[in-house]
């Protein structure tokens, strides 16, 4: 396939894991033509590792503090995605985690599937061990490069990020994807850093229903009664750095969640185009 694809990696002292996981894509069938990675404040040898296997590096200042889970990530990424445009333009983007091993088809086979489909903009494999879900994971997560370019090519700068881009392109009359037999490995357990204020704080700016939130909530009680605390008090918070974001996002998110409460496994059909029941 003559197709480019560039790759966003933020890492912040990463340096046990990221030569990993640039071997890794190093041995993918289809070769991503650009590998960004943003070296987030780091104290040790993120950036030597990554430059020494060939990935472009855009160092910022260090901040004191891990910014997973945050808006400030987000703008972590975008210092990435904006590498990315001046080396482009691509036909897809990933964004890929530091500690995330992909299996050898992973690009390939997704680009060769979203090139069959083409009103699919956002897809992603699996993480092993994870639970299932109907909506591309974070990392792993591969864009159609004009659709993210029509909306700036950058994540916005708000709690939810992540989530946003998926709802905005079903808004736009977009698909997305997860498949199921592309089965990635992530080095570290996932979940275990969960800031689960934020978590709540996403789920307010994204439109989330009150009741489905309070289900959530009480789902998230085997991790303790001070996370699902901390959800409602991120949900119900009046703090003026969650941003709600538009109409049309919050009936897609409505539509996701009338889905999930029905038992659906995965968007497809009136929920793709964000149709509500």
């Amino acid at each position: 396939m003559h197709v480019k694809v560039g790759v966003v990696i933020p890492a912040r002292n990463e340096a046990t894991y990221i030569g990993k996981t640039l071997r890794k894509l190093s041995e993918q069938l289809l070769k991503p033509s650009a590998t960004v990675v943003v070296d987030d404040g780091s104290s040790d040898d993120t950036a030597s590792v990554a430059e020494r296997l060939g990935a472009k590096v855009v160092k910022l200042k260090d901040r004191g503090f891990r910014a997973t889970g945050l808006p400030i990530l987000a703008a972590v990424v975008n210092v990435g995605l904006r590498a990315l445009r001046s080396m482009g333009p691509f036909d897809y983007v990933m964004v890929l985690g530091a500690d995330h091993l992909l299996p050898s088809n992973y690009i390939y086979e997704i680009v060769r599937r979203m090139e069959k489909e083409r009103r699919v903009a956002v897809a992603s494999g699996v993480v092993r061990g994870e639970g299932g879900t109907a909506l591309p994971r974070g990392s792993g997560r591969v864009v159609r490069y004009e659709v993210w370019e029509r909306l700036g090519l950058k994540y916005p700068l708000n709690y939810g990020w992540e989530s946003y881009l998926l709802f905005k392109a079903l808004a736009m009359g977009y698909e997305v994807r997860v498949y199921r037999d592309l089965v990635t490995s992530i080095l570290r357990l996932t979940g275990s850093k969960t800031d689960t204020l934020s978590y709540g704080k996403a789920m307010k700016a994204l439109g989330y229903p009150a009741p489905y939130v309070l289900a959530r909530a009480i789902v998230n009680l085997r991790r303790g009664l001070k996370s699902s605390v901390r959800m409602l008090a991120g949900y119900f918070s009046l703090g003026k750095d969650i941003k709600t974001y538009e109409s049309e996002v919050r009936l897609c998110v409505k539509s996701y969640v009338i889905s999930r409460v029905k038992g659906f496994s995965r968007l497809g059909g009136a929920s793709s185009s964000c149709v509500a029941w």
